[in-house]
């Protein structure tokens, strides 16, 4: 079901540059199923925005790290008056820059979505280096989807 529901949104706000099929094939992802961040914005069509970030984790962590994913601003931020915001990436990286709110508040100072996710992404490669990914969705349904990371 949530396969069809993809595909209709994509046709429906005619987004042609992503290719439903890749985003399901976890093999030309070059991942594994069950593995990895999940990230997920959502406008209710109404008035209310949310974003959740569930993070993979990272490899080899020192006990006791946190990530950018339970940081509000950071890994993930919603605000009803402007933005939904998931990230992905190098945690640390994303928690300097700020990163989810930096993107919000491009949003609210009107920035496209993608223009915004691009700038931040941007800041924080030149500012504190890291990489990663984020998605976004503005209260009037625009999106916003960037990374400068192999594979977001």
């Amino acid at each position: 079901r949530s396969r069809q529901l993809l595909e209709d949104y994509l046709r429906e706000h005619n987004i042609t540059q992503l290719d439903p099929n890749s985003l399901w094939d976890w093999e030309e992802m070059g991942q594994t199923p069950g593995h990895g961040t999940v990230g997920a914005v959502v406008f209710d069509g109404i008035a209310n925005l949310a974003a959740a970030t569930s993070t993979g984790g990272i490899t080899g962590k020192l006990p006791g790290r946190v990530g950018d994913s339970p940081g509000v601003g950071h890994g993930v931020f919603a605000d009803n008056e402007n933005a939904a915001v998931s990230c992905t990436g190098t945690g640390e990286t994303f928690i300097k820059a700020g990163v989810a709110r930096r993107i919000a508040s491009l949003v609210e100072n009107g920035q496209h979505p993608q223009v915004a996710a691009t700038a931040a992404l941007e800041y924080m490669s030149n500012r504190v280096g890291g990489d990663g990914g984020a998605i976004v969705l503005d209260k009037s349904g625009n999106i916003g989807i960037q990374w400068n990371s192999e594979m977001m």
